[in-house]
C-alpha cells in the first residue's frame, strides 16, 4: 500500500506508540551490558524516535513540536570538533566525552542547558579515521549495518574500525549511546507528562486483554499484564491510572494508589466487581491479573495467587 493511501495516526495514536518505544528503549537500556542484542535494540529505538529516516523526522521531535515541549537538558557539551586546527590534521580516532549531566562531566567543559535535538544532530559523537560522526549518524549507522533497521550487505570502514577498539574493555561508542537513550528518556517523560496534564492522555502501559475458554466449558477467563514505563511503579509512591479497557462484553480499569494498592473494577457478565488489593511482589513483567467466572463465584489471582472469591 503506498502512502498517500494510508490513513494518518491520530495524536493518541502517536502518543501511544512514543510510550512503547521509551518502554523498549529504558528495557534494552537497563540490559545493555548483557548482550549485543541489547544494543541494537537501543539503537533501533533511538532511531525511531530522534532520527531522521526516510523522510520522516523522528517520533520524539514532532511530539515535542507539537505538544510545545522543551528538549533543553543541562549537560557537559563539548560541540563539534574544529577541523582546520592543526592538531586536528591526520586524526584517526577520537572520542568525544559523552553527553554528560551537569556536575558529572569534565569540569573544564561547564554545563549549561542545550538543546537534546542540536547536541545529537550537529554535535560530534566520535571521529574515526578523520571522519566526523555525529550522535545522530552514529545511531543510523549502527541501526541499518548491525541488523537493527534491516541487516546491509556490508559495514562502512569506520563501524569497522570502532568494533575493532575497545576503551576500558567496552567498545567506544556504547557510553556515547547508552548517554544519549538517557537523555532521550528524560525529553520523553516530558512529553508525556504534558500529555497526561492537557490532553488526559492515560499511560496504558503494557495492558493486553485476552478471553479464553478453561477445561470447563461453563468457566471462562480474562488475563492482562500492568506494566509502566517507571520500573518502580508497583512499590514507589506514585499514583497511576492505567485507564478503562473494553472488549466485546466485557471492560476492565486499574488504578495504582499511592498506598501501593491496586484497585480494579470490572463489567461483564457477572455484573459489576470492585476489588482493592495490596501490590504483591513483582519482576520486570509487571502485574498479573487474573479473574475466572463460572455461573455460582469470580475469582481473582494476582501474580497467580487467589486474592479474592465473590459469589
Amino acid at each position: 500500500m503506498g502512502r498517500q493511501n494510508r490513513i494518518p495516526k491520530t495524536l493518541e495514536d502517536k502518543l501511544s506508540d512514543i510510550e512503547e518505544h521509551l518502554y523498549l528503549l529504558r528495557y534494552h537500556m537497563s540490559h545493555l551490558n548483557e548482550r549485543e542484542a541489547h544494543l541494537k535494540g537501543l539503537v533501533a529505538e533511538l532511531r525511531i524516535l530522534v532520527c531522521f529516516s526516510s523522510g520522516t523526522e523522528g517520533l520524539l521531535w514532532r511530539l515535542a513540536d507539537k505538544l510545545d515541549v522543551s528538549d533543553k537538558v543541562y549537560v557537559h557539551f563539548l560541540g563539534s570538533l574544529n577541523t582546520q586546527h592543526p592538531l586536528s590534521k591526520g586524526l584517526d580516532l577520537d572520542l568525544l566525552p559523552p553527553l554528560c549531566r551537569g556536575g558529572e562531566g569534565h569540569p573544564q567543559i561547564p554545563p549549561n542547558h542545550w538543546s537534546l535535538k542540536y547536541m545529537l544532530k550537529k554535535g560530534d559523537a566520535i571521529i574515526v579515521l578523520g571522519k566526523q560522526l555525529t550522535h545522530e549518524y552514529l545511531i543510523k549507522v549502527i541501526a541499518q549495518q548491525m541488523g537493527s533497521a534491516h541487516e546491509d550487505e556490508g559495514l562502512e570502514e569506520v563501524l569497522v574500525e570502532m568494533r575493532d577498539i575497545f576503551v576500558t574493555g567496552v567498545q567506544p561508542y556504547i557510553p556515547i549511546l547508552a548517554a544519549d537513550a538517557d537523555l532521550t528518556l528524560e525529553v520523553g517523560s516530558r512529553v508525556l507528562d504534558k500529555a497526561e496534564r492537557k490532553l488526559l492522555f492515560v499511560r496504558k502501559g503494557s495492558f493486553p486483554i485476552r478471553r479464553k475458554k478453561m477445561n470447563n466449558q461453563n468457566e471462562r477467563t480474562l488475563v492482562f499484564w500492568l506494566k509502566h514505563e517507571h520500573r518502580d511503579w508497583t512499590t514507589n509512591s506514585n499514583g497511576y491510572n492505567f485507564g478503562l479497557f473494553e472488549k466485546p462484553g466485557i471492560s476492565a480499569n486499574a488504578v495504582k494508589h499511592l498506598d501501593r494498592t491496586i484497585e480494579l473494577k470490572f463489567s461483564g457478565p457477572f455484573g459489576q466487581l470492585h476489588f482493592r488489593r495490596p501490590i504483591p511482589r513483582c519482576d520486570e513483567r509487571g502485574l498479573q491479573v487474573v479473574i475466572t467466572w463460572r455461573d455460582s463465584e469470580v475469582k481473582l489471582y494476582l501474580n497467580g495467587k487467589l486474592v479474592d472469591t465473590v459469589p
